[in-house]
């Protein structure tokens, strides 16, 4: 969520300075019809529902505004998409076939992980 909305917030002068901040959850993300950067990630819906449902102490918000990414998900697997892994995972098995940008390889480094050449 940061990479695609931090430019956003960092340069809008309404919003001023902005902390980074890490939610640390079980599982993975559910928006499995698109990479995610590694197993870590989740969507900006999902960052959204979990961070309302912890600071309103309600597991039900989760649910409820997982749901149409659900069923999102369900409907285009049901149509002919697949699954995706992370692209850390796919790097490192070295079936990742694009080129990886700076960003990317820093944030690699940052995880340990090895990039095999192309």
């Amino acid at each position: 969520m940061i990479f695609q909305v931090g430019s956003r917030v960092v340069h809008s002068e309404d919003v001023g300075p902005v902390s980074a901040v890490t939610l640390k959850i079980d599982g993975f993300s559910e928006y499995v019809i698109r990479t995610q950067p590694s197993a870590s990630c989740l969507s900006s819906v999902e960052t959204a529902a979990i961070a309302l449902s912890v600071l309103e102490n309600d597991d039900s918000i989760k649910a409820k505004l997982l749901a149409p990414l659900r069923t999102l998900c369900d409907f285009q697997l049901n149509h002919g998409a697949v699954v995706h892994d992370n692209k850390v995972t796919l790097i490192s098995e070295g079936k990742f076939r694009r080129k990886v940008g700076r960003r990317t390889e820093k944030f690699l480094r940052k995880l340990g992980v090895e990039k095999p050449p192309l």
